[in-house]
């Protein structure tokens, strides 16, 4: 297993990462934000905040596996359009 997580972190590309992690830290801020200015977490709120940051530990691990930043950026697209899809029916 740690040989895994090893390989995972010798892949990750450092700019890429640091990109997706600064765009999720911000999506969990306005979150946060929301939240505080009325006052009340409804439950759609918090499955939202729940799958925007599986999708981002998703691009993440993408990455990590070491995929080029392009073919993981479209795999996590690919992703969100199948869930997104699965929400609507």
């Amino acid at each position: 297993m740690l040989e895994i997580l090893g390989t995972m972190l010798d892949n990750l590309p450092i700019a890429a990462i640091a990109a997706v992690s600064a765009g999720l830290l911000r999506n969990i801020a306005g979150w946060l934000e929301n939240s505080y200015k009325d006052n009340k977490v409804d439950e759609f709120e918090v499955k939202q905040l729940v799958g925007t940051v599986v999708k981002y530990f998703a691009g993440i691990t993408l990455l990590m596996l070491g995929l080029p930043v392009g073919e993981a950026v479209a795999g996590t697209f690919i992703l969100d359009s199948v869930t997104s899809s699965l929400k609507n029916k």
